[in-house]
């Protein structure tokens, strides 16, 4: 695991200091969500603190008795115990200091027809004093009925260029002009940077021949011969697009596509009701981006002022091939870009330099 050295020393703190640790590491999809957790389980550490570590992957599961099912498989629970009590020799079964991780936990918990038994579920192993729990998810939200240990982990970030060009460098080795355009082009997400680094390291094509491809067709150069999400990025990207979340309000995906188009994201302050305006009157706009940031597919970029809505450099171009923007949010961008430029019409304010002034503007846009 590389590049998340700082966050693992946080969590790995809690686990081991804040009795009964609950953990949820947060994040958009490919930010090393289960790399991390299984480094967690697997530190020395946590092995001599936890003689029982158990890991249950939720990414098939979709009920909160196929759940049940699964953690009785890992548990390794008989079929001649396995009735109408199943919960209970669960619980039972935890004696002594145990980690139980459950990953991709969204899977389940954003079907909402299975949420409320899950969390029912979850609030009877919150009880045990001798179980620390580990919940890997992607987005911002906690499930609820869970005492989430403090403070709260913030969503896992993009890793740095340094650490980007390590994974690289680890993987295959040295790192020429073509390898950093397109690890800049993939913007710290760690699933896209191993399997660029793996795709290189099979020695089919170079990185020059790699580059030509990704401006061509972008996002979908980037898998290793899979489909799944661990091995395709695109199939990363897809699940997070049309996860529930994202389908139960229509209009989210229209509100990622007609965003999709800005390279530098949105100003966030203010202009999200001007924007508003343009756009018609049943359309809901607050409701549609907040939905995006509980899903990690739009964040919130502190760093410059004013702050912006952005989306990660590959989620963006996704979004531009394969989404089509409805022509009446087409036309309220352009409209709400065309009153925002007719406004500063008049070069001289609030700066005597009409350059100065001009930057101001599209600052804000």
């Amino acid at each position: 695991m590389i590049g998340r050295d700082k966050e693992k020393s946080k969590v790995l703190d809690t686990l081991l200091d804040k009795t009964p640790a609950r953990i949820a590491i947060l994040g958009a999809g490919g930010m090393g969500k289960t790399t991390l957790a299984l480094s967690l389980i697997h530190d020395l550490a946590v092995i001599e603190h936890f003689p029982a570590r158990y890991f249950v992957s939720c990414e098939a599961i979709m009920s909160a008795s196929a759940l049940v099912g699964e953690i009785a498989n890992v548990l390794r629970i008989p079929p001649a115990n396995r009735d109408e009590h199943l919960i209970d020799v669960i619980l039972a079964s935890f004696h002594g200091n145990a980690v139980l991780c459950l990953d991709n936990f969204e899977t389940i918990w954003d079907n909402e027809a299975a949420r409320s038994e899950v969390e029912v579920f979850l609030s009877h192993l919150n009880h045990l004093p001798q179980l620390a729990i580990v919940v890997t998810m992607r987005g911002t939200q906690r499930p609820s009925r869970v005492s989430w240990s403090k403070p709260l982990f913030p969503p896992l970030e993009k890793l740095s260029d340094a650490n980007s060009k390590l994974i690289f460098e680890t993987i295959c080795g040295k790192v020429d002009v073509f390898v950093e355009k397109l690890l800049k082009a993939i913007d710290g997400i760690p699933l896209a940077v191993t399997l660029i680094s793996a795709l290189l390291q099979e020695g089919n094509e170079t990185s020059e021949f790699l580059w030509a491809r990704w401006e061509k067709t972008r996002t979908s150069v980037v898998e290793n011969g899979g489909k799944d999400r661990l091995s395709n990025l695109d199939t990363s990207i897809h699940l997070s697009v049309y996860g529930p979340r994202m389908q139960a309000d229509p209009n989210t995906i229209s509100t990622l596509a007609m965003l999709s188009v800005l390279p530098d994201g949105f100003p966030y302050t203010g202009s999200i009701d001007d924007l508003q305006h343009h756009l018609p009157g049943d359309y809901d706009l607050h409701e549609a981006l907040l939905t995006l940031q509980r899903g990690s597919l739009l964040n919130i970029d502190s760093a410059n002022t004013p702050h912006r809505l952005r989306m990660l450099a590959p989620i963006r171009h996704f979004c531009e091939q394969r989404l089509e923007t409805p022509e009446i949010l087409t036309s309220g961008l352009t409209s709400f870009y065309a009153e925002m430029i007719n406004n500063f019409r008049d070069f001289t304010w609030p700066y005597n330099n009409s350059s100065r002034t001009w930057q101001y503007v599209c600052s804000l846009c």
